[in-house]
């Protein structure tokens, strides 16, 4: 759903304005029809509906900016520019009778769009509304699948999210800061409207297990701490500190305020859900990947067509191509280490330049001026994940800036996590990886609305894609061949996630299977292949969301290199890939074949001349 895919990815909801909107838009390109919009476009007598698309993509964009506070502050630093004065609440609303309201609205939004001429649209406008098409034409297989969706999972569940972004709401003024004391007085509502869904999810018999269950409540009880010193109060602190406006004395109720909003309503929110889940233990039998579910692969196959829009028809098409790729890569570090056999005995010895983050995002800056498109300049913060968060988040993630905002780039690093690479971990979120990725692309004169639409496989893909390139950088400080071989093992590693993504919640693997195919890469525990397991059921079609991305990219480069041979350009098709920007790969694969058939008609052109 369009409505709730924003919700889940940035806490929305659905308005029935979108819906008036379209039928405005219908209304005004369908002769002989008026509408409350006519009289702004009409040209000769002639609604210009190039000018009604974009009015309907703005105000769309208007709608979704301001679902919700979070959703407002993320996406605009002066939302009053687009005459939005408040969001619609504070927080969404997560619930079945919600999700079924999106699902109707989408649907309506379907058939208008259907009404529209493509082609008299420009070509801008054609790439959003394939994309609105796209997104919106498979979401009745959600019908019915509701309560398989798990808001509370411990990847990437609102528990462990919205700590985060609390604490980085943005304060450009006293309005946001009073907003935001209003947004903690609200968030046990918010809680326990997601304890109310995991109750009707226990009632269909959809529950997490109690192994899971035990993981949520103890990573609940992170937050149940005294909040002086806590993550909300140091962040709320620092906030203030950049507002010039607010004197001292104010400043100081500021921080009692905020310390008494956390212990009335942030603690006991955590204390209620932590104890709301423990109740409902012993209620969820499957331990096992949601296939064991009555609709486990249906569910997962909608999530695969509706999250991550491949290009591939069918799940089991995926697998293959994911399964063809492992060979690949297996192969070709066989082929390298034959070649360099002393390669192997320097596996783990390994290491890059530097593990200093501003020098290693200074270092690939100058790295990918070959191959990637030129970037002005781009301002951006480094924070360190609280000491207290470092086991329940990722190793590094990067926070995308308001849109009037672009100097607000945060990357944060999870010091807890040393096991990873610095290098290779800023290369994904750094440089050319999301901070660059979305920085080229704000550039671009596109309609807003884009970007508020969320494509993750695409966004991650790229990231994933560009990691794995960056071991092949120069001046990375990696030894010759090194780097060819460290890049097909990353390959293989997040390879064979996705695969156990398919195999455990598609198909069905045990525990037993998954540690058996586990091990025919990596000599682990059983505790280690078990953590591995629950990571993958946790949050169904995440691993293979990044990965599938990654996929796509690396087979349409692959496509296009044996296309084009040795006029094949690394530099153009980047830019393609830069400019088409976040979208269905559905979408993306048709103007990559017209891009991949101008090239070929270049290369003939010039060979002419």
């Amino acid at each position: 759903m369009l409505t709730s895919r924003q919700k889940r990815n940035k806490t929305g909801k659905n308005s029935t304005a979108i819906i008036l909107s379209v039928v405005l838009l219908v209304m005004s390109l369908a002769p002989g029809c008026g509408s409350a919009m006519a009289g702004d476009f009409a040209e000769n007598g002639k609604q210009d509906p190039v000018q009604v698309f974009d009015s309907f993509a703005r105000d769309l964009f208007v709608e979704l900016a301001s679902q919700d506070e979070l959703s407002l502050n993320y996406t605009l630093a002066d939302p009053q520019v687009y005459g939005i004065t408040k969001a619609d609440s504070a927080f969404s609303s997560y619930s079945v009778e919600e999700m079924e309201k999106d699902r109707e609205l989408d649907k309506e939004i379907l058939n208008a769009l259907k009404g529209i001429k493509e082609d008299e649209l420009t070509e801008e406008q054609r790439i959003t509304y394939r994309i609105l098409t796209e997104m919106l034409k498979g979401e009745g297989a959600g019908k019915g699948l509701e309560l398989y969706e798990e808001p509370l999972n411990t990847v990437t569940g609102m528990h462990l999210m919205l700590p985060v972004l609390l604490a980085e709401y943005r304060f450009y003024g006293k309005q946001n800061v009073d907003t935001y004391l209003g947004l903690l007085e609200e968030i046990d509502v918010y809680y326990n409207e997601l304890l109310e869904f995991e109750k009707k999810k226990a009632e269909e018999g959809l529950f997490m297990s109690d192994r899971m269950a035990d993981k949520v409540v103890e990573s609940c009880r992170v937050y149940i701490e005294d909040v002086e010193g806590s993550l909300l109060d140091e962040a709320f602190q620092e906030r203030l500190e950049e507002l010039p406006e607010i004197n001292g004395e104010e400043k100081a109720a500021y921080i009692e305020k905020n310390r008494e909003l956390l212990k009335e309503h942030f603690v006991p929110a955590y204390e209620k859900l932590a104890e709301g889940l423990e109740a409902l233990k012993g209620s969820g039998s499957n331990d096992l990947g949601i296939y064991y579910f009555p609709k486990g692969r249906k569910y997962y196959e909608y999530l695969v067509r509706n999250s991550i829009y491949p290009s591939f028809s069918t799940v089991d098409e995926l697998r293959k191509a994911v399964e063809e790729q492992l060979e690949a890569d297996i192969n070709a570090i066989g082929i390298a280490l034959r070649r360099s056999p002393e390669l192997a005995e320097k596996f783990g010895e390994y290491s890059f330049f530097s593990q200093d983050p501003q020098e290693v995002l200074e270092n690939l800056q100058e790295a990918i001026a070959e191959d990637y498109p030129q970037l002005p300049d781009s301002e951006y913060r480094i924070k360190y994940v609280p000491e207290s968060l470092e086991d329940s988040m990722s190793p590094a993630f990067y926070m995308v800036p308001p849109m009037d905002r672009p100097q607000e780039n945060v990357i944060y690093i999870n010091g807890g996590k040393s096991s990873y690479d610095t290098y290779t971990l800023l290369a994904h979120e750094g440089f050319p990886g999301h901070l660059y990725q979305h920085e080229y692309f704000r550039r671009k004169e596109t309609q807003e609305l884009r970007h508020v639409l969320n494509f993750s496989a695409y966004s991650e893909g790229w990231a994933t894609y560009v990691e794995n390139r960056s071991y092949q950088f120069e001046g990375n400080g990696l030894e010759k061949g090194m780097g060819e071989i460290l890049a097909r093992n990353s390959s293989i590693t997040k390879g064979m996630y996705a695969l156990l993504d398919i195999r455990i919640n598609y198909e069905g693997w045990d525990r037993k299977e998954a540690a058996d195919f586990i091990r025919q890469f990596f000599s682990v525990s059983d505790e280690t292949t078990d953590e591995i397991y629950d990571s993958i059921i946790a949050d169904p079609s995440n691993y293979l969301l990044y990965y599938t991305g990654y996929l796509e990219i690396e087979r349409m480069r692959a496509e296009a290199e044996e296309a084009l041979g040795s006029a094949f350009d690394a530099m153009e098709f980047h830019t393609f890939l830069l400019d088409i920007g976040p979208a269905p790969f559905t979408v993306i694969r048709e103007y990559y074949g017209e891009w991949l058939e101008r090239e070929e008609k270049d290369i003939e052109s010039r060979k002419v001349a």
